[in-house]
């Protein structure tokens, strides 16, 4: 009999080849531009580092008193100073200015000052620890393209599962116009006494199947466009089209065209920075400093500007610490190159297996090809015997079903060898399917 594993439905939208959906996914895809999002928070964490390089401090500002502050040195300034003491000694001008108010602060003062401090010893630190936010940078966004990869695989999936329940749909329809023909025929049967009523029920029995069938490929069908709108970022209904020649062979490339290579290069490399970055850390901070300050209204005691060059040393006593995490760094360094060696072993004999599957696939599309020549002989063959009466209905609804399996066989395995040959396409280099120019 005829079983129906997936299903369809009747929907009306602007057919999309299967070309212009990967490309909408990188566009469109939600989950992608999240990813895209991310890789640019971590290039702000990258500029973020260069800000170490030179340290600026500026402050400034302006008080309003409402008054002057004054002073005496000596009296309070409510009698005048006596100077006869003074004068025999000759300071008897300098006694007389005693009696004067000395300024402390003006009614307004202003203060202001900019420094600029150069980390000498920390430029190498900045500098590799810059390297390695930038080695991460690439990291994040190789991760979008697998993101994109992998979201492309499902895309690839689904709208060959569309295409599929599409012609299953027309199968089944074309089995049921035959089963309505053998309908007539057995009723005619059943009617002259030729044949027993339990084949005109086992007849409708077929029908009714085969007509549930196609609502469930309706629903299914349907299910699965909404799924390709979300994967694709669409508003309207998602409807395939029929797929072109024009999917090519692999290209081959290199294994550093590998994704997951490239992801482990780089995480090597990032390892490596950081170690230096984290050696630099071991030498005390260095600083070369250049400041300059202005005052207004602060009284003759304070200059009303000044400017100074110099070095600054810190050093701190938690050296054990950073001399931890730099060994912490090593150690990051070593599991790195590791990975790096386990990508280089394990991904050429990955890239083989994926090549043989899709091979086998392609031989499968071959054998399904030719059962279904064997099963439409069959089937034709069926049909003349049951109209000469030499076998029954359910001998004919046998050789129906085993043509309309063949047929669905053909089609799974046509698109599982294109999924094959995705996956294989992906493992050697960053694209999906290769598309040749019409």
């Amino acid at each position: 009999m005829i079983y129906l594993l997936i299903s369809s439905s009747i929907a009306f939208a602007e057919p999309i080849s299967l070309q212009d959906s990967l490309s909408l996914v990188s566009s469109q895809n939600p989950e992608v531009q999240i990813a895209r999002l991310q890789t640019d928070q971590v290039n702000l964490e990258r500029l973020k580092v260069l800000t170490n390089i030179l340290n600026v401090q500026a402050s400034g500002s302006w008080l309003d008193f409402g008054e002057p502050l004054d002073t005496y040195i000596i009296g309070d300034g409510s009698s005048d100073v006596d100077c006869t003491s003074f004068e025999s000694f000759g300071f008897g001008d300098l006694c007389d200015s005693f009696s004067e108010p000395l300024r402390v602060r003006d009614e307004q003062i202003f203060d202001g000052s900019l420094q600029v401090a150069l980390p000498i010893s920390a430029l190498y630190s900045i500098i590799e620890g810059y390297s390695a936010n930038q080695h991460l940078q690439d990291i994040k966004a190789l991760e979008v393209e697998q993101t994109k990869q992998r979201i492309e695989l499902s895309v690839v999936d689904i709208y060959l599962q569309t295409l599929d329940l599409q012609s299953q749909r027309k199968i089944l329809e074309d089995t049921l116009t035959r089963l309505g023909k053998h309908q007539q025929s057995v009723q005619a049967f059943v009617d002259q006494g030729l044949a027993h009523p339990v084949q005109a029920k086992e007849l409708n029995h077929a029908i009714q199947e085969t007509t549930l069938g196609l609502r469930q490929l309706n629903q299914g069908y349907d299910l699965l466009c909404q799924q390709m709108s979300l994967l694709l970022g669409l508003s309207d209904p998602f409807s395939p089209l029929p797929l072109e020649d024009n999917i090519g062979a692999p290209k081959e490339e290199q294994l550093s065209s590998n994704l997951s290579h490239r992801i482990a290069t780089h995480q090597y490399q990032a390892a490596q920075d950081s170690v230096q970055a984290a050696a630099g850390n071991l030498v005390p901070t260095v600083a070369l400093m250049a400041a300059t300050t202005s005052t207004q209204g602060q009284g003759p005691f304070t200059p009303t500007s000044q400017q100074y060059l110099g070095l600054s040393v810190q050093g701190e006593f938690g050296w054990g610490n950073k001399w931890m995490t730099f060994k912490q760094r090593q150690m990051d360094v070593t599991m790195a190159k590791q990975g790096l060696k386990i990508q280089q072993q394990a991904l050429p004999i990955q890239q083989q297996q994926l090549k043989q599957q899709w091979q086998h696939t392609l031989e499968q599309v071959s054998l399904a090809e030719s059962k279904i020549e064997i099963e439409n002989i069959k089937r034709t063959q069926a049909q003349a015997r049951f109209d000469g009466q030499q076998i029954t209905v359910t001998d004919l609804l046998d050789a129906e079903s085993r043509c309309a399996d063949a047929q669905i066989a053909l089609l799974r395995t046509q698109h599982k060898s294109i999924l094959a040959q995705a996956k294989y396409q992906q493992s050697i280099n960053a694209d999906t399917l290769y598309f040749e120019s019409q």
